[in-house]
């Protein structure tokens, strides 16, 4: 969720952040086209003149926070098939309670696992009716039960879910759709955020003032933007190096091409463009929430003093008289 608000003298206005996602990506992101994101909206908040206006002059602020997830969720799939519910429900219900169990060795109570039914279809198969003068018709027939459930499990520590994709392979879990960011103080983090900006906004505004520049402070317009970047948008894909060897195509030899991995990796909003960057370092994939902050002034144009210069005679008597010279 993103906003920008115009207004005059002074700030109101703030942006919150809606809830984050995953720090692996998980099988979702495969499905995708696009990985790559943006920390806020590049549209400014204040509308500017294509020529610079010398009579206005504009200051900005861009603020980044990385932050770690409070909380993470991983989203695993089950699909069972068989010939008749019961026998399905059986077989789901065995791999789930098992998966349960091994959560619970892990430190994670039952309340933190959560199975969520998807589907429940019938398969059907066609049976093929011959008859003696005419073609073999197909018809279709019920032949068994396909049950989706996905099984939502929810983690602090984000080292854990090695351990957990472990423990649903050995109930023949094998699907990790995604795993999901929550943070629970977005609101403190912008208000971080903003302070810290305001200071540096105030730094700057300062250091011009030293330059004998003079801003009308009785208007003023302030406009604000705020934005976040979850780890799912921020993947991108990445293919090994192609190779070729020249001395087989010289000899004519037969080439087999080796199959290149294809994989993604974890790209973070690049820092460049911002200000102030709390929290730099980065070990695992974090929510980065972005601030932008900005301000436009008028420059006061003081009128110019002429000084006008006059000669004035004291004489003997003590009086002041103007002198004239030309």
């Amino acid at each position: 969720m993103k906003f920008s608000v115009f207004i005059a003298s002074i700030l109101i206005s703030f942006g919150t952040a809606t809830k984050a996602f995953c720090q692996s990506s998980g099988n979702f992101n495969y499905n995708q086209t696009n990985f790559s994101g943006t920390a806020y909206d590049p549209e400014p908040p204040i509308a500017l003149a294509q020529e610079p206006d010398p009579n206005v002059m504009i200051f900005e602020v861009n603020g980044l926070a990385n932050v770690v997830a409070d909380a993470q969720v991983a989203i695993f799939n089950i699909t069972q098939l068989g010939p008749d519910v019961q026998q399905v429900d059986s077989l789901v219900r065995s791999r789930t309670r098992g998966f349960s169990a091994s959560l619970q060795a892990l430190g994670i109570p039952h309340n933190d696992v959560f199975v969520d039914m998807i589907s429940q279809v019938p398969i059907y198969e066609y049976e093929v009716e011959k008859k003696r003068f005419s073609k073999k018709t197909f018809n279709e027939i019920p032949a068994g039960i396909e049950v989706q459930k996905n099984i939502h499990v929810r983690f602090g520590n984000g080292n854990a879910l090695e351990g957990i994709v472990a423990a649903a392979a050995q109930n023949e879990i094998f699907d990790l759709v995604k795993v999901e960011y929550y943070v629970a103080n977005k609101d403190s983090v912008y208000a971080d955020l903003r302070k810290r900006s305001i200071a540096v906004l105030n730094e700057k505004i300062e250091d011009f003032t030293a330059l004998g520049i003079h801003l009308d402070t009785v208007y003023r317009v302030i406009a604000e933007n705020a934005a976040v970047a979850y780890p799912p948008s921020r993947y991108k894909r990445y293919e090994g190096f192609s190779s070729a060897s020249l001395e087989a195509v010289n000899k004519r030899s037969e080439i087999t091409n080796v199959r290149k991995p294809k994989t993604m990796y974890y790209d973070k909003v690049a820092f460049e463009g911002y200000d102030l960057v709390l929290n730099p370092v980065i070990l695992e994939p974090v929510v980065q929430f972005s601030y932008n902050l900005k301000i436009k002034f008028l420059i006061e144009r003081r009128p110019s003093v002429q000084l006008k210069r006059e000669i004035m005679l004291l004489t003997p008597e003590g009086v002041l008289t103007p002198l004239k010279v030309d």
